[in-house]
């Protein structure tokens, strides 16, 4: 089933003419208080020293904003919103893709001014004055721009695949061509530091979520300060979301996947079996609560709430959607024709109200 990186270059293909398809608290435990000894019951003894049990790595606390960045992580964000500009993937009349930029006020779109032709960005991200992503229409290396320059242009840092794109304290983490976990240095060469194919990667707090592809596709947590490496379960994962101390992810089940969820702090996971699909359930926030889209030959939303039963709802009529990007209060879906032709993508604010656009214009 793998990653959705493919799909999504597959659905520019297809545009370009080709044939484009709240836990509870775990209680206390009692203990039984014995009455405290008298000095003269105390018979001497030699000092000892009494081993702390080592605390368990665990992953930092999520705010709303941490769920929101990870979920554009696992959605392949192939958006950006910084102050009053919308940075995103288009494509031309010809149907080739390009790096655009789209002035965003009181949340409508409004003059789209094209950055770079021939790029079809992914896990875009931006740090300070500059953005990167991965060119999904070549072969997904890793470029750059420098928006303050006199003449923004598109560069190559790394002439290979990269992906998982993140901006964490100024440094640039991403997935190599042979899928390790690297950090770009001060001289534009990736330093690897997980030599293990890493998927859906995170860096929170300090610790890295993600899915080790050596051990059975499992959830692990890696602290890079010790080197301290956790297994979380023992179940193909995929996609994975912390709210709070809850990870949502997508697990494997026969020839799909079902919503599946680990409690940190109890370390108790649950499984759903209301609905099986294919590929990745993408977690958005939709009408302000979190959501689960899953996608089957009818696409369908549920809400991450108690043990997920309720009615599914169609997420798309005659299109189906896959989230390209979200921020608190709008969001960035992509629409498909059922054979899988990019129609076209549209802004959706808090309220659900949208505004489609493709090819540089706002559709009316």
């Amino acid at each position: 089933m793998k990653k959705r990186c493919c799909v999504l270059l597959l659905a520019i293909l297809l545009l370009c003419g080709c044939a484009v398809p709240a836990p509870a608290e775990r209680p206390a435990e009692t203990a039984e208080i014995a009455a405290a000894p008298t000095p003269e019951s105390v018979a001497p003894a030699e000092s000892e020293t009494i081993a702390t049990p080592a605390p368990v790595l665990t992953f930092p606390r999520t705010t709303r904003a941490d769920a929101l960045t990870m979920t554009n992580l696992m959605s392949v964000n192939r958006f950006l919103r910084a102050d009053d500009t919308l940075y995103g993937l288009d494509v031309d009349a010809a149907g080739a893709p390009q790096l655009v930029a789209w002035q965003l006020a009181d949340g409508q779109l409004s003059d789209c001014r094209t950055l770079a032709e021939g790029a079809a960005p992914e896990w875009l991200c931006r740090s300070g004055e500059t953005l990167y992503w991965s060119n999904a229409a070549a072969d997904g290396r890793l470029e750059r721009m420098d928006l303050a320059a006199e003449s923004p242009a598109a560069e190559i840092l790394l002439d290979e695949r990269c992906s998982f794109l993140q901006i964490v304290e100024d440094s640039l983490y991403f997935c190599d061509g042979a899928q390790r976990f690297c950090r770009l240095t001060a001289e534009g060469e990736a330093e690897v530091l997980i030599e293990t194919a890493v998927w859906y990667p995170y860096l929170h707090g300090g610790v890295l979520l993600y899915q080790n592809a050596g051990d059975g596709e499992t959830l692990h947590l890696r602290e890079f300060s010790t080197g301290e490496d956790r297994r979380l379960n023992d179940v193909a994962s995929y996609a994975p979301l912390c709210l709070d101390k809850v990870i949502w992810y997508s697990q494997r089940s026969g020839d799909g996947c079902v919503l599946a969820s680990l409690d940190l702090r109890s370390g108790r996971g649950e499984r759903y079996d209301s609905f099986t699909f294919r590929g990745e359930a993408q977690f958005l926030r939709d009408g302000g609560k979190w959501c689960a889209r899953l996608f089957d030959f009818s696409p369908a939303i549920t809400q991450l709430s108690g043990p997920l039963t309720g009615p599914w709802q169609e997420a798309g009529g005659d299109l189906y959607r896959m989230c390209d990007y979200q921020q608190e209060g709008l969001r960035v879906d992509a629409l498909y024709q059922k054979d899988g032709r990019l129609f076209c993508f549209a802004l959706v604010n808090a309220e659900g109200q949208e505004q489609r656009f493709v090819s540089g214009t706002v559709q009316e």
